[in-house]
């Protein structure tokens, strides 16, 4: 009983700094602050239904807002919808990477151990996916590859002039170059990073919203299943032929499920 009073106080604490947070945001933008409100007091009001619908009306203007995004997280999570939650709150992070109310719901729905995964092999790229490429927005991959370079050209012009230097008169050379050395290596560190980020931007990622779903051999409803994908895993999708989907759950196999099992929070099925 005190566990269940103590997540009720804190998923409300979480909106309320997410409303907090988006309210300057949302009041710039007229066409968003009356649905955005709307969710806003229909969910103090434990009105979940009527917050959902609220929210999903503000998304439609600003499908791209975090604190919108969040919010409805919260709502479905609220409804018992861990999918859903899960998916809006991944969406979030992909918008506004470092997001904090999205990822502390992520790390929540992850506490209660609820959700299970699917056995699968660690890949070198989901973890720096995961841990390094959503940590930041792909402006700040570049700006650091910028600085760098600019580090790295410094370093390298300063080394050169103080040997041109030396040469002219005739003293001791300068030793070995260890800040051009560790800023050329910070530099091809940046640049590969970067190129990273535009490589992982240019996946498409779902994630499982019912509870759950068939990974079929084909895109039909009589093919052979191949493995069952659980609410709330995230998988990348490959390929899309009509109403289906080809993903692969990183790490494990790949098959072809309905789209309305996914939600997409990464990427456009449209481009």
């Amino acid at each position: 009983m005190i566990q269940a009073r103590v997540r009720t106080l804190f998923f409300q604490g979480l909106l309320l700094c997410v409303f907090l947070a988006s309210g300057p945001l949302a009041g710039a933008q007229e066409s968003t602050v009356p649905p955005f409100q709307a969710g806003i007091e229909s969910y103090q009001k434990q009105d979940y239904s009527a917050a959902q619908t609220a929210f999903e009306a503000a998304l439609k203007d600003r499908p791209w807002e975090a604190s919108v995004l969040t919010n409805l997280a919260l709502t479905h999570y609220r409804l018992g919808q861990r999918g859903w939650a899960l998916g809006y709150a991944r969406r979030a992070l992909h918008f506004e990477p470092g997001h904090t109310e999205a990822s502390q719901l992520i790390a929540a729905i992850a506490q209660e151990g609820k959700l299970r995964d699917l056995p699968h092999r660690i890949e070198v790229w989901e973890l720096l996916h995961h841990n390094v490429l959503t940590a930041a927005s792909a402006p700040a991959f570049v700006a650091l590859l910028l600085l760098m370079t600019v580090a790295a050209l410094w370093a390298w012009l300063s080394f050169f002039g103080a040997r041109r230097r030396a040469l002219a008169s005739e003293n001791a050379l300068p030793g070995f170059p260890f800040l051009p050395v560790l800023f050329s290596i910070l530099f091809v560190t940046s640049a590969l990073l970067a190129l990273a980020k535009w490589k992982d931007a240019s996946d498409l990622r779902g994630t499982v919203v019912v509870e759950r779903v068939q990974a079929l051999t084909a895109p039909s409803d009589q093919s052979p299943s191949l493995f069952e994908l659980i609410e709330g895993l995230e998988v990348v999708v490959r390929k899309t032929e009509g109403d289906w989907l080809q993903v692969t759950f990183p790490g494990a196999m790949t098959g072809w499920v309905p789209k309305s099992a996914l939600l997409l929070t990464q990427g456009d099925l449209s481009k």
